[in-house]
């Protein structure tokens, strides 16, 4: 204790801390903040657990073979689900997924400071959009898309810069596919299905698998898996495609290594 004497500042600090005022004080003003991150990680969690439970939902649909009914009865579980047209005709079935981030994103466009405060705490950005169409009563095509905003930096105004991390399944007929001229310019090495990184995507990652009809449930399994578990990670939050489709994006680097290079 002699040399706290010769330290006012140092004598100080050491009563402060074994105080219990002082602990109880940094319990007050530690509390908030403990508090946000735990809700900010619930709600992610939670948001992550319906998002896999509404890809394998879409993931189970039979194209070209499940009825209207059968869907109807599947997919009534989503309170977030829309329909749109005439389902005696042609119909479209919409289903969008928002995180907390997204859904309050007018909030905190205002509010600069929670928002630096909400994406070092772990509040990722994400939005999980389903759309399958049915014609005469049957499942002819859909797509599941799963956008991120990754958070490369926050500028001194607050404001964050980085890009978005897009991954897309989508299924479709033969007809619909020779009606997209942009997904014909490369041959196609399998039969079933096409692993692709769509160019011309600005400020935006992308990697998307597109189903034919005839493909197996072992590819549509394998390769229409989204890993959602970067959603609940604090630090290691996704960044390329292969962190949220691994095994489209190793496909697709497979696929590329196969292609005859040019001269």
């Amino acid at each position: 204790m002699q040399f706290s004497k010769h330290f006012p500042a140092t004598r100080w600090l050491l009563r402060r801390l074994v105080s219990r005022r002082f602990w109880y004080i940094v319990a007050i003003c530690a509390a908030p903040i403990v508090l946000g991150m735990s809700a900010i990680q619930v709600d992610q969690m939670l948001f992550r657990h319906k998002a896999e439970r509404l890809v394998s939902n879409i993931r189970e649909l039979q194209f070209g073979k499940t009825t209207l009914a059968e869907a109807r009865q599947s997919l009534h579980q989503w309170p977030e689900g829309a329909w749109h047209g005439d389902c005696d005709r042609a119909c479209i079935y919409e289903i969008g997924l928002e995180s907390f981030s997204l859904r309050h994103g007018d909030f905190f466009l205002g509010h600069p400071v929670l928002q630096r405060l909400r994406l070092r705490l772990g509040g990722h950005p994400a939005r999980v959009l389903a759309v399958v169409r049915f014609a005469k009563g049957v499942l002819q095509s859909g797509s599941v898309g799963v956008h991120l905003w990754v958070t490369s930096y926050l500028n001194p105004d607050g404001d964050s810069e980085g890009y978005t991390l897009i991954g897309d399944a989508s299924f479709m007929s033969r007809l619909e596919l020779e009606r997209s001229p942009a997904l014909l310019v490369r041959e196609q090495p399998h039969a079933t299905y096409w692993v692709h990184q769509p160019g011309g995507c600005e400020g935006c990652m992308m990697i998307g698998v597109t189903f034919l009809s005839g493909a197996s449930h072992s590819d549509i399994e394998r390769l229409m898996l989204f890993d959602f578990s970067c959603l609940t990670l604090r630090l290691h939050p996704c960044r390329v495609p292969a962190d949220i489709m691994p095994a489209a994006w190793q496909q697709f680097l497979d696929d590329e290594a196969q292609r005859p290079q040019g001269p």
